[in-house]
């Protein structure tokens, strides 16, 4: 095969992407020798810039998904604001006014439930108010690690309890389970502040090296409870308990609950496929 044949079938396989093929001749000149070399770098270069302009899509397109990301929360904390938290604003409004007017009528059964009611409002503000504050949290450069952190100061900023993460992951998990154990942690922190009274609550992040499959360990050492699976569970605690295993099951892992009166709580969410 002559050197210009060895050539156009090189051609050819470069134009169908092979980029990484080499001619391999033996020239009969030096010249040729020059040509040779000169077309084996400018196939390396091509090769070498195609793969920087493929990481430089895979980048864009994963920026694109986190401002899609950012804007979805955006509109929904604007949402929740605009609607249901002005709702409920509304609402607190009232039931002050009915407390008070309460307080002239001899009915004390009566002012017991509207003192409740009340409580339950002012608690699912509050709530609500954290989740649109989450909501519009900045997560652009911001690692899984990081916003992990930001809670866990959170916590503590809030309630003076110390709480200790150990984040031992070998990878970043992916968005979805990203969200999804972020706001198991948030919803668990949340319970610890308002039912646990704990002194110290640990979280932690692993590997099963066996199962080859991931682990998120929370932990307190408050005053404990007893928890019942599948039953009616009308109180805001056990619905909230709920809701966490109904995200831990969106994401294909398992949710465990383990907790005795005086005896603190574990929540385990495990098989996770990062």
């Amino acid at each position: 095969m002559d050197l210009v044949t060895t050539i156009c079938d090189w051609s050819e396989k470069i134009m169908a992407g092979d980029l990484g093929c080499k001619i391999i001749a033996i020239p009969k000149h030096k010249i040729h020798t020059k040509t040779i070399n000169n077309l084996n770098l400018l196939g390396s270069m091509l090769q070498t810039q195609t793969l920087n302009s493929e990481k430089q899509i895979r980048l864009h397109t994963e920026h694109t998904k986190t401002i899609s990301i950012i804007k979805e929360r955006e509109t929904i904390a604007h949402e929740l604001h605009d609607s249901l938290a002005q709702t409920i604003a509304s609402i607190k409004l009232q039931m002050r006014v009915l407390d008070e007017l309460l307080q002239t009528t001899i009915n004390s059964e009566l002012s017991i439930q509207v003192e409740k009611l009340e409580n339950s409002i002012n608690e699912a503000y509050s709530e609500l108010r954290t989740i649109i504050s989450e909501f519009r949290a900045p997560v652009i450069g911001q690692s899984f690690n990081q916003r992990m952190n930001y809670l866990v100061q959170k916590f503590q900023d809030e309630t003076e309890v110390m709480c200790y993460l150990q984040n031992e992951l070998d990878k970043n998990p992916s968005q979805k389970i990203q969200i999804q154990l972020l706001r198991i942690t948030s919803e668990t922190l949340t319970n610890i502040k308002k039912y646990a009274n704990a002194n110290v609550v640990r979280i932690l992040l692993n590997k099963n090296d066996k199962l080859d499959r991931y682990q998120m360990l929370i932990e307190d050492d408050g005053v404990g409870f007893v928890y019942k699976k599948n039953i009616d569970n009308k109180d805001g605690f056990h619905l909230g308990l709920n809701i966490m295993a109904d995200r831990a099951y969106q994401i294909g892992a398992k949710f465990n609950i383990e907790s005795e009166r005086g005896e603190g709580c574990r929540i385990l969410v495990e098989n996770i496929k990062l």
